[in-house]
């Protein structure tokens, strides 16, 4: 059996290191258009391989139909509601008959702000609200975001099942803390590219506005 996983742009493919640890019988090959992040393979467990790919190009023949389970994470960065439908057909086709597809994934058009001070994060506020209206000049939208099940039923999954978990205790300041990291090396990513100035003075604030409100939660 094999696992895909594909790897974010500021990913280290922790995800696919720690399921090839649990369960070592299991071959898992990552695959990204950018395996920079990736530790280099001599440190990469043995049932673990690594392959440039990019899922918005055609599929290799050599990959169609090989994978028991695809694991994919937050690709809504490049993926858009033109270009949806292909992703997802690209998806089905690289799964074996009966493969499982799991997906994370962060909606943009639907997010809430959890703090440990309990004040509104106004940098990150005003950064998510100028990119959604970037995006929207540009006519990048993403309203696919807020169909998970209906998308992947039109196209051929079956049984698909959307699921948003509540907030835990145990999680909360983990997943602020990965949150903030992204937006540094995401956005950080996005500012050295062709984005509106108010935005770039917006990327550089956001990160450290939200590192002080987990500091503050911290003491």
């Amino acid at each position: 059996m094999s696992d895909s996983y594909w790897l974010g742009k500021s990913s280290t493919g922790i995800w696919a290191l720690d399921f090839a640890e649990k369960y070592p019988s299991i071959t898992v090959e990552c695959l990204d258009a950018n395996l920079e992040a990736l530790p280099p393979q001599s440190w990469l467990p043995s049932n673990v391989t690594s392959r440039q790919f990019d899922l918005l190009q055609d599929i290799p023949d050599d990959l169609v139909g090989i994978y028991q389970i695809i694991h994919i994470q937050y690709i809504m960065a490049f993926v858009l509601d033109s270009n949806i439908d292909n992703v997802v057909q690209s998806l089905l086709k690289m799964l074996k008959p009966g493969g499982y597809l799991q997906w994370t994934e962060t909606n943009i058009n639907r997010y809430s702000w959890v703090t440990g001070t309990g004040e509104v994060p106004v940098e990150t506020h005003k950064l998510f609200e100028t990119l959604r209206k970037f995006i929207a000049q540009r006519g990048e939208s993403r309203l696919w975001l807020n169909d998970f099940e209906g998308l992947l039923q039109r196209a051929g999954f079956q049984n698909a099942v959307y699921s948003a978990p509540e907030p835990r205790s145990s999680t909360l300041q983990p997943v602020m803390m990965n949150w903030i990291w992204g937006i540094e090396e995401g956005f950080g990513y996005l500012a050295t590219r062709s984005l509106p100035s108010e935005m770039k003075i917006l990327v550089e604030n956001c990160s450290s506005n939200g590192r002080k409100l987990l500091k503050r939660r911290m003491k």
